[in-house]
């Protein structure tokens, strides 16, 4: 917890304020976790399981990455992992190309 808040909801309302964010998926193996918190106004979030075949601690995040890719069609992609609380809508929108 970050404030009293858990460092995905910090993340969340972020990526959840950048316009130019279509989607927000959450690769999970832990639903039971994310289902704790009340998501009904992050109208972008897509929470997908992750398949048990690249579930644990140690599976490579570009196996992670991939399956993403592989479900969701997009021409740009941004990653960030829940340990990044303190990231800036400005930040991610400055290093976004123009249209």
């Amino acid at each position: 917890l970050l404030a009293g808040q858990p460092l995905f909801m910090w993340m969340l309302k972020t990526l959840q304020s950048v316009d130019v964010i279509d989607k927000i998926v959450i690769n999970t193996d832990a639903r039971s976790i994310i289902n704790k918190f009340d998501l009904k106004d992050m109208t972008k979030v897509i929470i997908k399981d992750r398949p048990k075949e690249i579930c644990g601690d140690l599976v490579s995040m570009n196996k992670i990455i991939d399956n993403d890719l592989n479900d969701f069609q997009s021409d740009l992609y941004l990653m960030t992992h829940t340990t990044n609380p303190f990231l800036k809508s400005e930040t991610i929108t400055s290093f976004w190309p123009e249209p």
